[in-house]
């Protein structure tokens, strides 16, 4: 029973294996195309944008399947409501229906004004109107964003849910990454209502991520390549026995290359994802002190990096080791640290949201590789009572 359950999840392990390496590739080539209605709060925002009726290409995100459209605030507004609107069957109020003849009116008076030789008081009268006009159009991009907030809330949906429509076998041909990894742990923490409160949120999602990526990766590749490359070094060693290890070398590289892609895609590509969280809460777009946050991320990154030399121990060190460990691997910490500051600013993740991310995702990493640690230790010391029972 126990070599049948064991087979199953190895070839449950080898399936997920193909289809993540499948989804790196895909990410990595570009053919990953994002719903637009993801970057409507944007989109909205847009300052380029100062009269009702100019458009925006801000609605749109890149990739092999979306094609660059421009669309007004009330064409935007339009969109996400009727993607609410088939999704739940219900019915949005709209504030671009009402408000666009208003608009009208005062665009048809600016350009009067335009067309003719002012005088000083026309002058006066077309500044005024134009005054008006950007105060109730800028807030009217506000009450926008505040009224399709409303009715995803109403309607208990987050903004990537829509994925504009899209079938099944769409969501999964044009954003794999997001069908087959993001949208089963999302629609489960929907279901335990994790949804409302962020931080559970964060922690429960960053979980199932590292559980994932723990399934997938060849765990022992490094320490056997160690000793891989240790027993290369014996000069007693026939030709045969040479080529062996030598296959097992060249094997454990590729090991180790897949499980190089595997976290890139799951620490770096997931967190750049608009549908991994709902980029519009406020945490997410509130930009982050970058000097109050590099000790909570190095703090992360250096419990992070202990928990795998652990790992790769089967044991925790002791006092003396640690104080070695820590003279000898501060300055790679400091730099993983900055790096992952510099690649933060260089996407654009700035904001207190993504800076939580990436800290509980070094913490998450630390908590459940100090379980493995302790189960590690368990399993060796019951192989050794073992050991000492046979002797005896």
């Amino acid at each position: 029973m126990y070599k049948k359950i064991k087979v199953v999840v190895n070839l449950i392990r080898n399936v997920l294996r193909i289809l993540y390496l499948i989804i790196f590739f895909y990410w990595i080539t570009g053919f990953v195309s994002y719903a637009r209605c993801t970057s409507y709060y944007e989109a909205i925002k847009d300052e380029k944008i100062e009269f009702h009726n100019e458009k925006t290409n801000k609605y749109y995100n890149s990739g092999w399947f979306n094609n660059p459209e421009e669309k007004s605030i009330a064409e935007i507004e339009e969109d996400v409501l009727k993607q609410i609107e088939k999704k739940k069957q219900t019915k949005c109020k709209y504030l671009w229906r009402t408000k666009t003849k208003e608009f009208d009116k005062y665009l048809e008076k600016i350009e009067k004004l335009k067309e003719t030789n002012r005088s000083e008081e026309e002058e006066k009268e077309l500044k005024k109107i134009i005054r008006v006009y950007r105060e109730k159009f800028f807030k009217e991009k506000t009450n926008t964003i505040k009224n399709i907030e409303k009715e995803l809330k109403s309607n208990r949906l987050e903004i990537f849910e829509l994925n504009d429509g899209r079938n099944w076998w769409q969501r999964m041909l044009y954003d794999p990454l997001e069908f087959f990894i993001i949208s089963p742990p999302q629609k489960f923490s929907k279901w335990l209502k994790l949804d409302s409160f962020l931080f559970s949120e964060i922690i429960f999602k960053l979980t199932i991520i590292e559980l994932l990526l723990i399934l997938v990766s060849f765990s022992e590749t490094t320490m056997l390549q160690e000793k891989s490359i240790e027993r290369s070094q014996d000069l007693y060693l026939s030709v045969e026995e040479k080529e062996q290890i030598n296959k097992e070398i060249v094997l454990q590289t590729g090991y180790k290359l897949f499980n190089t892609f595997m976290m890139l895609l799951f620490n770096f590509f997931l967190p750049i994802h608009p549908a991994f969280f709902d980029k519009n809460n406020h945490l997410f777009k509130k930009n982050a002190d970058l000097l109050f946050w590099t000790i909570p991320l190095y703090l992360s990154t250096f419990c992070s990096n202990l928990s795998t030399e652990f790992l790769h121990r089967k044991q925790l060190l002791s006092a003396q080791e640690l104080k070695n460990y820590i003279k000898k691997n501060w300055a790679i910490n400091l730099f993983m640290c900055l790096s992952i500051l510099a690649f933060m600013k260089f996407f654009n993740l700035r904001s207190v949201g993504n800076h939580l991310l990436n800290f509980w995702g070094g913490m998450t990493k630390f908590i459940i590789n100090m379980i493995r640690v302790k189960f590690s230790i368990q399993d060796l010391s019951k192989k050794n009572d073992k050991n000492s029972t046979h002797i005896s």
